[in-house]
C-alpha cells in the first residue's frame, strides 16, 4: 500500500537559541505535517505543492518565509541545519528484503529467555548485531513517539524479560564522532546530513550497511527519485519511516536524531516527538549455569568411557 507523506527537510544554517515565536511557528508546521499523514488539518498535496484552504504553499517559498522569520527574530549563534520545508513523497510499506545489506549474516535472534533463535523467528525478541557488538530490541516502536528527554528516560528504565532472563542496561543509539557538538552538514562522509559516516553512528550503520538503505540524496547532492529511504527493515518489527532519537545532545535546546524516512542524520529540537529504538552493549545470550556445565561435562565423560569400553570389548 502506498501513501502520501508530508515530511520536514531541514537544510538551512540557523541557531540553537530560539525565540518563543519562532519555536511556535516550527512546532505548528511540524504538527500540521504530522497530522497531514493522518489526513487531518485539510492539508492537501499534489506533486510537490501543498495547499491549505485557498492558500497554495510551494516548498521553496515556505523555506524562504521561514528563513526570513528566523532572521527577524535574531536567533544568535549559528549551528546547523534547521530551516523547514514541506516535502511530498510517496513511499511503500517497507519489509525485509533478502540480499539487501548484511543483516542476514550479522543479526541473530534471541528469544525472551535469551536463547538463540532465528532472527526472523516469531519468538525473537532481541537481535544481536555481531558487526556492532550490540543487541537491539526487535520491536522498533516499543516506545511510541516522545521528546528527547522522555526517550532517554524510557530506554534507561526499560527492563525486558523476568527472573534470570531479565535484561536491562538499555540505551539509545549513540553518535561516537569526536565532536558531536557541531553539525557539519554535507551530502557525504560527515556526522551530519545525508550519507553520513557510518563508522561513527550506530543507527546510521544499521540503516545503510546492514539494511542496505539509501539516503534521499546521493554524494553529489542529487535527489534519488526512487529506491531511497526505508526500503528494507530486515528482521526488525515496526521499524518506522520516521525520525529516531540518538542519545547525544548538541546543546541545551537540540539533540541528534537519525531519520529513516530519507536517511538524514541531523539535529533538531529536544521538545519534538520522535521514535526511540532501544539498544544495549553486548549479547544477551544466556550463559549456562555452573551446575549445568558440570552435568553436561559428566554426561560427556560417561559417554566417552562407555565408548572406550565397547571398543576394548570388541577388540
Amino acid at each position: 500500500m502506498r501513501q502520501k507523506v508530508i515530511k520536514f527537510h531541514r537544510r538551512r544554517s540557523l541557531t540553537s537559541t530560539l525565540s518563543q515565536q519562532a519555536q511556535g511557528e516550527i512546532d505548528e508546521l511540524h504538527a500540521k505535517a504530522m497530522d497531514a499523514r493522518s489526513g487531518r488539518h485539510g492539508l492537501e498535496c499534489d506533486i510537490g505543492v501543498c495547499s491549505e484552504g485557498t492558500a497554495v504553499v510551494n516548498p521553496d517559498s515556505t523555506d524562504l518565509v521561514l528563513e526570513r522569520s528566523m532572521k527577524s527574530n535574531s536567533w544568535g549563534r549559528q549551528l546547523a541545519t534547521f530551516a523547514t520545508v514541506l516535502v511530498l513523497t510517496t513511499q511503500a510499506h517497507a519489509g525485509p528484503v533478502s540480499g539487501q545489506g548484511t543483516w542476514e549474516s550479522t543479526l541473530s535472534g534471541r528469544d525472551i529467555n535469551r536463547n538463540a533463535v532465528a532472527a526472523t523467528s516469531a519468538s525473537a525478541v532481541y537481535l544481536y548485531d555481531s558487526a556492532l557488538g550490540v543487541t537491539w530490541l526487535r520491536n522498533a516502536n516499543a516506545s511510541g513517539e516522545r521528546d528527547w528527554a522522555s526517550a532517554l528516560q524510557w530506554a534507561s528504565d526499560l527492563v525486558t524479560g523476568s527472573g534470570a532472563s531479565q535484561v536491562s542496561d538499555w540505551r539509545l543509539p549513540t553518535l561516537t564522532a569526536t565532536d558531536a557538538s557541531v553539525c557539519n552538514f554535507a551530502f557525504v562522509a560527515t556526522n551530519c546530513g545525508y550519507n553520513v559516516d557510518t563508522g561513527t553512528s550506530e543507527l546510521a550503520y544499521l540503516f545503510h550497511v546492514e539494511l542496505g538503505n539509501l539516503s534521499r540524496f546521493d554524494a553529489a547532492g542529487d535527489e534519488r527519485l526512487f529506491g531511497a529511504g526505508l526500503t528494507n527493515t530486515g528482521s526488525f518489527n515496526n521499524l518506522q519511516a520516521a525520525g529516531y532519537w540518538l542519545a547525544n545532545p548538541l546543546d541545551a535546546d537540540v539533540a541528534w536524531r537519525f531519520d529513516t524516512f530519507d536517511g538524514v542524520q541531523d539535529v533538531t529540537f529536544k521538545t519534538l516527538p520522535f521514535y526511540a529504538l532501544a539498544v544495549r552493549t553486548g549479547d544477551v545470550l544466556a550463559v549456562p549455569e555452573p551446575q549445568t556445565i558440570l552435568l553436561v561435562s559428566a554426561a560427556l565423560a560417561c559417554m566417552g568411557l562407555i565408548t572406550r569400553r565397547r571398543q576394548v570389548a570388541g577388540a
